[in-house]
């Protein structure tokens, strides 16, 4: 829930039920605005080999405390935040901010499309989610005949 709005937010007002995402980003460098916003390197200070700027992430990602607080402050909130509707409960939105994308991100890196037979390794919530994304991307829903198999084991 947004409790204060900066006097640069726009797109946010007190009150609104909101997501913070994983991975942080500026929302304007060319990374961000290609939708790349794990290699933003505007909001990390130490650049870009020092990983996604994320909270509870070490300094060399940037200066953004772990979540387990009552308040948090949001850079960049307009990349940063994505409004919840009323329809989605906080169990429903809960993965929704880093092990579904996670999940998912797998499923788009390993290619997945129509048809494919994907195997994932392990089957811890992550890639509880990759099997679902895998499968909302086209994969076939069993293991016949495939144009070619797809692993994600991250």
């Amino acid at each position: 829930m947004v409790e204060e709005v900066g006097q640069d937010v726009r797109n946010f007002k007190r009150g609104d039920r909101v997501l913070l995402s994983a991975v942080l980003g500026c929302g304007s460098c060319a990374y961000c605005r290609s939708g790349y916003f794990a290699q933003c390197d505007d909001i990390i200070p130490n650049g870009s080999r020092s990983g996604p700027a994320s909270y509870g992430s070490p300094v060399q990602q940037g200066p953004f405390k772990g979540l387990q607080a009552e308040y948090a402050r949001v850079p960049c909130a307009h990349p940063n935040l994505f409004r919840l509707p009323d329809s989605i409960s906080d169990a429903q939105a809960i993965p929704l901010s880093d092990i579904y994308p996670t999940g998912y991100f797998g499923a788009v890196i390993a290619e997945v499309s129509d048809g494919d037979v994907v195997a994932v390794w392990g089957c811890g919530s992550v890639r509880q989610f990759a099997i679902l994304s895998s499968f909302q991307r086209g994969a076939a829903n069993r293991c016949s005949v495939a144009s070619r198999a797809r692993l994600i084991t991250s």
